[in-house]
């Protein structure tokens, strides 16, 4: 069916690997905008954080961020729609990861959600929560000792590790009752990250909700991305592509496009959309 809203991710898949937003990308959105089909975003960055790589005028319509926490309406610069973890689940996510001895990030709720305290052991996961504590410097507070920490609602938490799914396997099975979801760091592309969220929080939720406010059925989308934490949204798609970067478990299910450093976006909408 024809496409009335395309969906992609962020990092690895929109932006090139420098994180920045090619030309002949660019020119991919303003295609689609100029043929009225609603363009999202759908990421695991904060606003905050997007607005670091996307100019103003970028030619979208949503952005679904920080991993479908939170709806943005790009034009109107508005967030439409936010989710938050409890004290009582955050205190049990974070646990999770301390007890195992897994750097985490606890984020502020939205709107300030990229602000966050951190617990950190030692450098035995790597250098990539140290990188990601140095580039928000200004906004991370260190917890120095968690027995007297106050938990408060949460955007979510994320615990940073060695690349080892079976860390991913035992948090995620340890907390059953909310959306744990797994993700290679936009870093240095080898550590994990494992995002805790509210059960019913994901990308494919966050584009459910905005189908549902504009009337479309989701047949009529079009989706793309390059790692883990996309799974749920081209599993949710009406029509699903990977980049040629995407981890080959993923290029094995899903239809490939070339790879993000070659303009991938551009030649999936010239590919499905045309001129």
């Amino acid at each position: 069916m024809q496409a009335k809203m395309v969906i992609t991710d962020l990092d690895g898949t929109l932006l090139n690997s420098t994180g920045n937003l090619s030309r002949r990308n660019w020119e991919a959105l303003e295609r689609l905008s100029e043929n009225n089909i609603f363009i999202v975003i759908a990421t695991g960055r904060s606003i905050f954080s997007v607005n670091k790589v996307i100019p103003g005028d970028c030619p979208i319509d949503y952005i679904v961020f920080s991993s479908g926490a939170g709806i943005y309406d790009w034009s109107r610069d508005k967030i439409i729609d936010s989710t938050h973890l409890s004290p009582e689940l955050v205190k049990q996510s974070a646990m999770e990861f301390h007890c195992r001895n897994i750097n985490y990030f606890i984020h502020a709720p939205i709107p300030e959600n990229h602000i966050f305290d951190y617990y950190i052991f030692d450098d035995r996961n790597g250098t990539d929560a140290w990188d990601r504590i140095r580039n928000y410097q200004e906004f991370a507070n260190r917890i120095d000792n968690i027995s007297n920490y106050c938990f408060n609602n949460s955007c979510q938490v994320i615990g940073v590790s060695q690349s080892r799914s079976e860390i991913y396997e035992s948090i995620n099975k340890a907390l059953p009752s909310l959306n744990v979801i797994r993700t290679t760091s936009p870093l240095d592309q080898k550590s994990l990250w494992i995002e805790v969220l509210p059960k019913n929080v994901s990308k494919a939720s966050g584009c459910q909700k905005l189908c549902d406010q504009l009337g479309l059925n989701k047949s009529h989308t079009l989706g793309i991305g390059n790692d883990y934490n996309d799974l749920d949204l081209l599993n949710w798609v009406g029509n699903s592509f990977v980049v040629g970067n995407a981890p080959s478990d993923l290029k094995e299910k899903f239809n490939i496009i070339d790879e993000n450093d070659k303009d991938g976006f551009s030649k999936l909408i010239d590919l499905k959309i045309g001129d």
